[in-house]
């Protein structure tokens, strides 16, 4: 399977491409446990959503720092978890949309790979309900 690089920072011009799902499996790999702990550490269940508990940004957006060849990064933990349950990269042109309409939430079962498109028109059509 080939991996794509992904955003980190989607609305910061995407001028640093991580590829997360690579960084992960190798994480893993080399320290055992250590991220689910971290992971568990900053979560906690709410009815069927896993809210990050952690640092989030001003939309409510979750997000933890990550080191890559010694440089710091941040990336958002929903993406994390979406690359984690999927085994894969988050395919290019796709983002992440919170089906349960809960910005930290990042239960995998409540998140969904889709166009930048179909999740602006999902947010649109929530709003007005």
């Amino acid at each position: 399977a080939q991996h794509q690089s992904i955003c980190w920072g989607y609305r910061m011009g995407c001028a640093t491409m991580i590829k997360i799902y690579e960084w992960a499996k190798d994480h893993v790999k080399r320290h055992p446990g250590v991220l689910a702990d971290r992971i568990s550490k900053h979560t906690e269940w709410q009815g069927d959503c896993l809210l990050w508990v952690g640092s989030r940004n001003n939309k409510g957006y979750p997000k933890l720092s990550i080191y890559i060849a010694g440089a710091r990064k941040k990336i958002y933990a929903h993406r994390l978890m979406w690359v984690l349950a999927n085994r894969m990269e988050i395919p290019e042109g796709l983002t992440i949309d919170h089906t349960c309409v809960t910005n930290n939430c990042i239960a995998p079962k409540h998140l969904e790979a889709v166009t930048g498109q179909e999740n602006t028109v999902r947010r649109d059509s929530r709003r007005t309900k």
